[in-house]
C-alpha cells in the first residue's frame, strides 16, 4: 500500500528488521513498537538500497535505551531513549530521520 502527500509517495508495506538476538520481526504496517518485540537492545533495520521511499516509525517504549543499527543519516546507527520516536524515510542510499519526537 501507498499513500501519496503532495509530491512524496509513502510506501507503507511490510518492514522487516532483525534483533540483537538474530529474531526477525516483521510488522504488516510501517509501525515498530519496540516494548511488544522483547527485551534486546538492537534493532537492524532492512538495507535501505533495497527500500527506496519506505518510511518507518519506530517507538521506544520498551524501558530502556535501544540501538538502532543501520545507514541512519550517514551513521552506522542510532542511539534512542526510552520513550521517545523517530521516523525515518529511505532516500535509496540512507535512512534519514525526517521526524523525532518525546512519547
Amino acid at each position: 500500500m501507498a499513500a501519496t502527500i503532495g509530491n512524496t509517495t509513502l510506501s507503507r508495506t511490510n518492514v522487516v528488521i532483525t534483533t540483537s538476538a538474530d529474531k526477525v520481526v516483521s510488522s504488516p504496517g510501517n509501525y515498530l513498537p519496540l516494548s511488544l518485540l522483547g527485551g534486546d537492545d538492537e534493532y537492524n533495520l532492512p538495507d535501505p538500497t533495497e527500500n527506496a521511499g519506505k518510511v518507518i516509525i519506530i517507538d521506544n517504549d520498551s524501558g530502556g535505551s535501544v540501538n538502532v543499527i543501520g545507514s541512519i543519516n550517514g551513521g552506522s546507527h542510532y542511539d534512542l531513549a526510552d520513550n521517545n520516536a523517530i521516523t525515518v524515510k529511505s532516500n535509496g542510499i540512507n535512512w534519514r530521520i525526517i521526524y523525532s519526537h518525546i512519547i
